[in-house]
Protein backbone atom coordinates (compact mmCIF):
# COMPACT_ATOMS: atom_id res chain seq x y z
CA UNK A 1 0.00 0.00 0.00
CA UNK A 2 0.77 3.86 -0.47
CA UNK A 3 1.31 5.43 2.99
CA UNK A 4 -1.21 8.08 3.68
CA UNK A 5 1.46 10.44 3.72
CA UNK A 6 2.24 9.57 -0.29
CA UNK A 7 -1.60 9.58 -0.90
CA UNK A 8 -2.02 13.07 0.55
CA UNK A 9 0.84 14.32 -1.92
CA UNK A 10 -0.56 12.80 -4.68
CA UNK A 11 -3.88 14.18 -4.32
CA UNK A 12 -2.55 18.07 -4.40
CA UNK A 13 -0.16 17.65 -6.23
CA UNK A 14 -2.52 15.79 -9.08
CA UNK A 15 -5.15 18.30 -7.92
CA UNK A 16 -2.83 21.36 -8.35
CA UNK A 17 -1.33 20.39 -11.43
CA UNK A 18 -4.65 19.25 -12.73
CA UNK A 19 -6.97 22.69 -12.05
CA UNK A 20 -3.29 24.99 -12.80
CA UNK A 21 -3.07 24.20 -15.98
CA UNK A 22 -6.70 23.69 -16.79
CA UNK A 23 -6.84 27.10 -15.86
CA UNK A 24 -4.29 28.02 -18.27
CA UNK A 25 -6.32 26.16 -20.41
CA UNK A 26 -8.91 28.27 -20.07
CA UNK A 27 -7.18 31.48 -20.67
CA UNK A 28 -5.43 30.58 -23.88
CA UNK A 29 -9.33 29.73 -25.32
CA UNK A 30 -10.13 33.59 -24.48
CA UNK A 31 -6.81 34.76 -26.24
CA UNK A 32 -6.58 32.57 -28.50
CA UNK A 33 -6.51 34.75 -31.53
CA UNK A 34 -3.35 36.81 -30.04
CA UNK A 35 -1.25 34.01 -28.69
CA UNK A 36 1.76 33.53 -31.37
CA UNK A 37 2.54 30.34 -28.97
CA UNK A 38 -0.67 28.78 -28.74
CA UNK A 39 -0.25 25.51 -30.37
CA UNK A 40 2.58 24.58 -28.48
CA UNK A 41 0.95 26.50 -25.30
CA UNK A 42 -2.71 23.95 -26.06
CA UNK A 43 0.23 20.61 -26.43
CA UNK A 44 1.80 20.97 -23.44
CA UNK A 45 -1.93 21.97 -21.49
CA UNK A 46 -3.07 19.34 -22.28
CA UNK A 47 0.39 16.86 -21.42
CA UNK A 48 0.34 18.48 -18.10
CA UNK A 49 -3.67 18.04 -17.81
CA UNK A 50 -2.93 14.02 -18.10
CA UNK A 51 -0.44 14.04 -15.55
CA UNK A 52 -2.21 15.70 -12.96
CA UNK A 53 -4.86 13.52 -13.05
CA UNK A 54 -2.45 10.40 -13.88
CA UNK A 55 -0.83 11.66 -10.48
CA UNK A 56 -4.37 12.25 -8.68
CA UNK A 57 -5.50 8.65 -9.82
CA UNK A 58 -2.82 7.34 -8.19
CA UNK A 59 -4.08 8.78 -4.44
CA UNK A 60 -7.20 7.32 -5.17
CA UNK A 61 -6.54 4.00 -6.30
CA UNK A 62 -4.26 3.70 -3.41
CA UNK A 63 -2.20 0.60 -3.71
CA UNK A 64 1.01 -0.21 -4.41
CA UNK A 65 2.57 0.90 -7.08
CA UNK A 66 2.81 -1.81 -9.77
CA UNK A 67 5.96 -1.46 -12.60
CA UNK A 68 3.71 0.47 -15.42
CA UNK A 69 2.53 2.80 -12.84
CA UNK A 70 5.81 3.48 -11.15
CA UNK A 71 7.05 3.83 -15.12
CA UNK A 72 4.05 6.34 -15.50
CA UNK A 73 5.22 8.65 -12.38
CA UNK A 74 8.99 8.46 -13.44
CA UNK A 75 7.99 9.59 -16.77
CA UNK A 76 5.81 12.41 -15.50
CA UNK A 77 8.32 13.53 -13.17
CA UNK A 78 11.41 13.66 -15.81
CA UNK A 79 9.03 15.32 -18.28
CA UNK A 80 7.94 17.84 -15.35
CA UNK A 81 11.62 18.38 -14.47
CA UNK A 82 12.54 18.65 -17.98
CA UNK A 83 10.04 21.63 -19.13
CA UNK A 84 10.26 23.30 -15.97
CA UNK A 85 13.71 23.16 -16.63
CA UNK A 86 14.07 24.54 -19.78
CA UNK A 87 11.47 27.29 -18.89
CA UNK A 88 13.90 28.04 -15.92
CA UNK A 89 17.01 28.31 -18.23
CA UNK A 90 14.92 30.56 -20.91
CA UNK A 91 14.38 32.57 -17.79
CA UNK A 92 18.20 33.06 -16.83
CA UNK A 93 19.55 33.92 -20.46
CA UNK A 94 16.55 35.93 -21.88
CA UNK A 95 14.95 37.53 -18.90
CA UNK A 96 13.55 40.88 -20.77
CA UNK A 97 11.46 38.50 -22.58
CA UNK A 98 9.14 37.34 -20.19
CA UNK A 99 5.95 39.57 -18.85
CA UNK A 100 6.72 38.19 -15.10
CA UNK A 101 10.03 36.93 -14.58
CA UNK A 102 9.82 37.03 -10.66
CA UNK A 103 6.62 34.80 -10.78
CA UNK A 104 7.94 32.42 -13.33
CA UNK A 105 11.17 31.98 -11.46
CA UNK A 106 8.84 30.61 -8.68
CA UNK A 107 6.76 28.56 -10.65
CA UNK A 108 9.47 26.78 -12.55
CA UNK A 109 11.48 26.05 -9.37
CA UNK A 110 8.23 24.49 -7.50
CA UNK A 111 7.56 22.66 -10.53
CA UNK A 112 11.42 21.30 -10.40
CA UNK A 113 11.21 20.52 -6.74
CA UNK A 114 7.82 18.76 -7.07
CA UNK A 115 9.26 16.59 -10.19
CA UNK A 116 11.86 15.54 -8.30
CA UNK A 117 9.56 14.36 -5.46
CA UNK A 118 7.60 12.14 -7.67
CA UNK A 119 11.27 10.92 -9.22
CA UNK A 120 12.05 10.06 -5.87
CA UNK A 121 9.17 8.35 -4.42
CA UNK A 122 8.39 6.53 -8.52
CA UNK A 123 12.33 5.34 -7.76
CA UNK A 124 11.77 4.77 -4.00
CA UNK A 125 8.90 2.11 -4.72
CA UNK A 126 11.05 0.41 -7.60
CA UNK A 127 13.91 -0.31 -5.48
CA UNK A 128 11.43 -2.13 -2.50
CA UNK A 129 9.61 -4.19 -4.54
CA UNK A 130 10.64 -7.53 -3.77
CA UNK A 131 11.06 -10.03 -6.91
CA UNK A 132 10.12 -13.54 -6.46
CA UNK A 133 12.87 -15.75 -6.02
CA UNK A 134 13.47 -18.77 -8.35
CA UNK A 135 15.04 -22.13 -6.63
Amino acid sequence: MISKSVRIFFALLGGWIFFSWGFRLYILTIRWETDPFRLRTLFFAIVFLGIGFFIARLAWLGKLLNRSMAMGLIIAAVFTIGYWGFRLSRLFLYPDIDPNPRSHLHLAVTYIVLGLALLWIAIRSENTRKEPVIN
